[in-house]
């Protein structure tokens, strides 16, 4: 049986940045492949985010001569020798998802999980609920915060909005 050995990633020299964490994607327009140590884009797999152990010098001369595309801030929108694609617009919609056993829900009085059988209930399955009703999601939090606590916190990390999924 063979061993594999890791060994830690070389540090990135002052003159080329470390790209780790960033969502790049191939240009079509410049090539259909790129490859470097630890960083592979193709036609079936065109973006992806840069692993620590990646080449960085040749992820940099990739993204200087536009063969990457970085849209780890695609907010902006991405522009091209022949095509433009504009931003996303951000906004918070003030929903929220919660998420939780299908009893939990049930017990919170909501419509869709009253008529749920008993079987269905005793497999404990999480499910994600959202609404669009301003009233039905202020009702939900009330009866959340009246009831027993949903999310329990490990010790310093007081804030359960920190944890809260918003849309």
């Amino acid at each position: 049986m063979a061993k594999i050995l890791e060994f830690p990633a070389p540090k990135s020299t002052g003159d080329t940045p470390d790209y780790t964490g960033r969502m790049l994607t191939l240009n079509p327009e410049k090539a259909l492949k790129f490859q470097c140590g630890g960083f592979v884009l193709g036609p079936k797999h065109m973006c992806d985010v840069v692993g620590p152990r990646a080449q960085m010098a040749q992820i940099r001369r990739a993204l200087e001569a536009e063969i990457l595309i970085d849209i780890t801030d695609a907010d902006k929108g991405i522009k091209t020798k022949y095509s433009t694609l504009s931003g996303v617009e951000k906004s918070d919609t003030g929903q929220k998802a919660y998420v939780g056993p299908k009893q939990m829900f049930r017990d919170l009085g909501l419509a869709a999980f009253q008529d749920i059988s008993e079987k269905d209930l005793e497999l404990d399955e999480l499910v994600c609920v959202m609404t669009d009703d301003v009233e039905e999601q202020q009702r939900i939090e009330a009866k959340i915060k009246e009831s027993k606590p949903l999310l329990v916190l490990p010790p310093g990390m007081d804030n359960p909005d920190k944890y809260m999924l918003k849309l």
